[in-house]
């Protein structure tokens, strides 16, 4: 089995690999994309893999990293998507029109969900967000999600620069606490019935 990290090289790739696609399968279970999307299977996945995918491509031209284990669209096991906040994020064009065309009438739940994680997220330190880590149904707990946090830790940790991630359940911060982050005020930001856990990561071993 390959853990080999790769980077999309830009936006068409990211849709060429079906990146989108991939984080909605890997967090259908969740009650946060219930909350979003609504309870209709089909209607969910639609909506959400359009969702992700929008906020994929925009990392991948220029607003961050994408990176992937895999090989194609049909092998592609796991993601994940970074934004690159030691600088000026460039703005996604068009993002209010984008987001109202791909979630119609489940738009407010997306805007209350944008208001309240960017109203908690720091601003004062530069540091990496990770918005989506992402492992395809089938392959959890094989160490893929793993692999691709430590590729990026590694470098986060050279250059001295640190991370920040909303973590999706208790036990999924306990994950994260194991590869360095911490839990940071206001430790739990609500949307409406679905809870996020804020959590930090200092650099580790920095000079």
């Amino acid at each position: 089995m390959t853990r080999a990290v790769k980077i999309a090289a830009d936006a068409g790739q990211v849709r060429e690999l079906g990146i989108g696609r991939l984080i909605a399968e890997a967090f259908d279970h969740m009650d946060a994309n219930r909350y979003l999307a609504g309870d209709d299977p089909a209607e969910r996945l639609a909506v959400m893999s359009l969702y992700f995918g929008m906020l994929a491509e925009h990392v991948a031209s220029g607003a961050g990293q994408v990176l992937y284990i895999g090989e194609g669209s049909a092998s592609v096991d796991a993601t994940a998507v970074w934004f690159d906040l030691t600088v000026e994020p460039p703005p996604l064009p068009d993002y209010e029109q984008q987001l109202a065309a791909i979630t119609g009438d489940h738009l407010p739940r997306f805007q209350a969900l944008d208001e309240a994680l960017n109203g908690n997220h720091p601003q004062e330190d530069k540091h990496w967000y990770l918005a989506f880590l992402a492992v395809r149904p089938g392959r959890w707990r094989q160490g893929l999600g793993s692999a691709l946090i430590a590729h990026t830790h590694a470098e986060l940790d050279q250059a001295g620069t640190a991370a920040y991630l909303e973590a999706t359940d208790p036990e999924n911060a306990r994950l994260y606490q194991d590869h360095g982050y911490d839990p940071v005020e206001p430790f739990e930001i609500k949307v409406g019935p679905v809870t996020f856990f804020p959590m930090w990561r200092t650099p580790q071993g920095a000079a």
